[in-house]
């Protein structure tokens, strides 16, 4: 799976009145790259290509990438600076976990969190009624 929401691609595309061939004209890959990314497969997307699609498409890259509901968060009239250094950090494992957190259902989302951020306090997961 793509660290790009093909779904948001999707929704944004047809929101400006795009269509893929355009959307591919624009960003400068071919229709099947755009294609391939709202099927949610997974793409080789450079930082450029995708802060290309996130202009192109009036949104944040974190947006399209899932890190905010907020198309708009971060967008500023610059040049999304601090999105590319945001997506820029991710390294590989980052992304694996970004992509299979994308996937998961909204309840196991929280349940997620809560053991991230029992981790991170140094916690460790304790069987209600049992020996500590």
């Amino acid at each position: 799976m793509s660290v790009i929401r093909g779904d948001r691609v999707l929704i944004e595309r047809r929101r400006v009145g795009l269509n893929q061939e355009t959307l591919a004209r624009i960003v400068g890959v071919d229709r099947g790259y755009i294609s391939q990314i709202e099927n949610g497969k997974d793409v080789n997307l450079g930082v450029k290509t995708a802060m290309k699609l996130a202009d192109a498409l009036g949104v944040s890259l974190l947006y399209l990438i899932g890190l905010t509901d907020d198309p708009l968060a971060g967008v500023t009239d610059d040049d999304h600076e601090e999105d590319t250094e945001a997506l820029s950090a991710l390294d590989t494992l980052t992304k694996e976990f970004l992509s299979i957190y994308q996937q998961l259902s909204e309840d196991k989302k929280g349940v997620l969190l809560n053991l991230a951020k029992m981790l991170r306090a140094g916690d460790e997961p304790r069987i209600i009624g049992g020996n500590s």
